[in-house]
């Protein structure tokens, strides 16, 4: 966690117009963040975005968070999902990445807190 909360203050540190500011968090399915990270996430000005199907809206609202706003969208996806939407969607992928700050690879479930 400590890799993630360290590339946020990176990106909030960015001038406004430089867009690479997305960092993706790739974990299994099964993956919960505990409330204390969500926490901590806002206190320092990230926006988490599950991935889901990486459809068109959620890649708007991803493209315009990071354009726009001087958050730090993070994107939670699963290795999966993250290599078959760049397999299919080449040319969003590659809009992505050239938007994407780091990518965070966790390997466990974190603990389901509340």
């Amino acid at each position: 966690m400590t890799a993630v909360l360290r590339a946020v203050q990176e990106c909030r540190a960015k001038p406004l117009g430089d867009p690479q500011r997305i960092i993706v968090l790739l974990a299994p399915a099964d993956f919960g963040l505990p409330l204390s990270c969500r926490r901590a996430f806002r206190r320092l000005g990230a926006v988490l975005l599950q991935a889901g199907q990486l459809d068109q809206n959620r890649l708007r609202f991803l493209k315009l968070l990071a354009h726009r706003t001087r958050v730090a969208p993070l994107l939670l996806a699963s290795p999966g999902v993250w290599r078959a939407w760049n397999r299919r969607r080449p040319l969003e992928a590659a809009q992505i990445r050239r938007r994407t700050h780091a990518i965070v690879e966790f390997n466990e479930p974190c603990p389901k807190n509340t």
